[in-house]
């Protein structure tokens, strides 16, 4: 009989092995298809279940065992459909073999075994849709004395699986009295615990709240900011061309300035020069008349508005009338002269454009 460490095992081995390889043992599939050879098979399952060891191990006792459990379930068929199942509580792990040793245990009340059934099926449901396959295929098999050895080693395993003293449940329902009582009190600490930690949540909901808020406002900040930066890089931008340019007429002033003087000193040499010889200096214009517009301005090519209106501007700064007031009225004159040529050279230059 198996019992010690091997029950263990064998638990194990039972609730693990696979139905296909269940079905497969001992050709039990074939032997239902065919309903053939059946009576050998239960005599194979006797051999197995009653051996020691010695020829067959405990994978082939689990094989053996759970075969036999079905054909028996499919023997109690039509008496567990018709039961009324009742509310219980089971001790201990509900796996197979808890539920196998229920359901084909006589001495249980029919409502006891069918509530076993129940919970069979909803936890094993492969296994169970199976069982229901074979109540039709063994409805004429109804050799029950073939089955004695099974239910020999069944009420054995029984003994081991379930026990069978009234001190073995009065200890184990102390055991799991004792266990319900430190399930309680861990539950009361854990209600604790969940106190404390919605507590915390709360405080943690409430700081994320005001992270958000403070995030927001933020980010209100940064945007004034950030169009604050493009406002103060678009003025920078216009200051600096501001003063470029005027950087630029600077120089244009400076250079047009050293020239007007350069020019002043000359006509004011020229002066000196004509008033030290007590007669008024003739300047004969007439070759400056012939000379093209191009020549008269100065210009290698042709140019634009823009360039023209320069080239008049730097003229006027040098022989405009206005700028000989303090000089001699025949300066004004000759460069009133002067700068009618240039305009006249100017508008030329434009109408051929």
């Amino acid at each position: 009989m198996i019992t010690g460490e091997e029950l263990t095992k064998f638990r194990e081995l039972v609730e693990s092995q696979n139905l296909r390889a269940v079905k497969r043992n001992l050709d039990f599939e074939k032997r239902i298809n065919s309903g053939e050879g059946l009576a050998e098979m239960r005599q194979w399952l006797g051999k197995i279940l009653l051996d020691d060891g010695k020829v067959y191990d405990l994978d082939a006792k689990a094989m053996a065992f759970e075969i036999g459990a079905c054909h028996g379930i499919t023997r109690e068929w039509e008496q567990l459909q018709n039961a009324t199942a009742e509310v219980m509580t089971i001790v201990g792990p509900v796996d197979k073999i808890t539920l196998y040793c229920i359901i084909l245990d006589s001495d249980q009340a029919w409502s006891r075994r069918k509530a076993c059934t129940l919970l069979f099926q909803q936890k094993y449901r492969k296994h169970w849709a199976w069982i229901e396959g074979l109540v039709a295929a063994l409805a004429s098999d109804r050799q029950d004395g073939d089955l004695d050895v099974f239910y020999r080693f069944f009420y054995e395993l029984k003994k081991s699986v379930c026990g069978d003293g009234a001190s073995d449940s009065t200890e184990q329902i102390a055991r799991y009295e004792r266990q319900l009582a430190a399930k309680r009190d861990e539950l009361g600490r854990t209600e604790q615990d969940l106190e404390f930690a919605e507590d915390r949540a709360h405080r943690a909901h409430q700081r994320v709240k005001a992270l958000d808020s403070e995030r927001k406002e933020l980010s209100s900040q940064l945007r004034l900011e950030r169009e604050n930066g493009e406002k103060l890089r678009a003025e920078r931008s216009r200051r600096i061309k501001v003063e470029r340019q005027s950087a630029e007429g600077s120089r244009d002033y400076e250079r047009l300035k050293n020239e007007y003087v350069k020019l002043d000193k000359r006509l004011r040499e020229m002066a000196v020069r004509a008033s030290a010889a007590e007669q008024p200096l003739h300047f004969d214009l007439a070759a400056i008349r012939r000379f093209t517009p191009s020549q008269i301005l100065g210009l290698n090519g042709p140019v634009d508005d823009s360039e023209l209106s320069q080239v008049r501007r730097r003229f006027a700064a040098v022989f405009h009338p206005d700028r000989a007031e303090q000089l001699p009225a025949w300066v004004g004159a000759v460069m009133e002269e002067i700068m009618g040529m240039i305009n006249e050279a100017c508008d030329s230059n434009m109408r051929t454009q």
